[in-house]
């Protein structure tokens, strides 16, 4: 679907990316190679955090290895919640734990609309006009792989969407969950 004038909306822009990443009919996260499905199980002492849209039944299980390590995303639900799970997978293999903390909050900010800055009208932290993410706040990993970092902008269309905002940010949520459970090299967990 185009406007008037030629240009793709953002509804076109953001089934382009769902298209990319989402394969129906399966449990996994991604089509990409690598990427981690039904059998991305806990290892031996290992453990895995799921987090669940009530609302609509969408989950997403991250699984995490014997060092806390992140082993495999899993999604299960809307095509949406897939997409932003194999984003997020993506993102898992490109950045160090430290910085996908930082991305998971950025994103969830993105995509709500949630996080502002003073005086900004209406933009997420650290974004551009129409919802982009600019290089300079994305984790050094992400600016350097502009096709990740350019679907992790298309996701954030969702701001126009906001039925479908909490399919997308599910993933990020579980992923910050499951990070907060394993200390970065250099933190201490205070005892619970």
């Amino acid at each position: 679907m185009a406007d008037p004038e030629g240009r793709e909306t953002w509804e076109t822009l953001l089934l382009e990316l769902v298209k990319r990443y989402y394969v129906p009919g399966t449990a996994g996260v991604s089509p990409r190679e690598g990427a981690a499905g039904e059998d991305a199980g806990v290892a031996e002492g290992g453990s895995e955090i799921t987090v669940t849209n009530r609302s609509c039944g969408d989950s997403v299980t991250v699984c995490l290895g014997p060092a806390g390590e992140v082993r495999g995303i899993v999604a299960r639900g809307c095509a949406v919640c897939k997409a932003s799970a194999a984003l997020a997978q993506e993102a898992v293999g490109a950045l160090p734990a430290r910085d996908v903390r930082e991305l998971c909050r950025r994103m969830i900010g993105l995509v709500t609309g949630k996080a502002r800055e003073q005086g900004g009208e209406g933009q997420p932290e650290g974004c551009l006009p129409g919802g982009r993410l600019p290089g300079s706040c994305l984790p050094e990993g992400v600016a350097r792989a502009p096709r990740l970092q350019e679907d992790l902008e298309l996701l954030g269309l969702l701001q126009h969407a906001p039925g479908r905002q909490r399919c997308a940010t599910l993933s990020w949520e579980a992923l910050e969950k499951a990070l907060g459970e394993v200390p970065c090299p250099g933190e201490s967990v205070e005892p619970r």
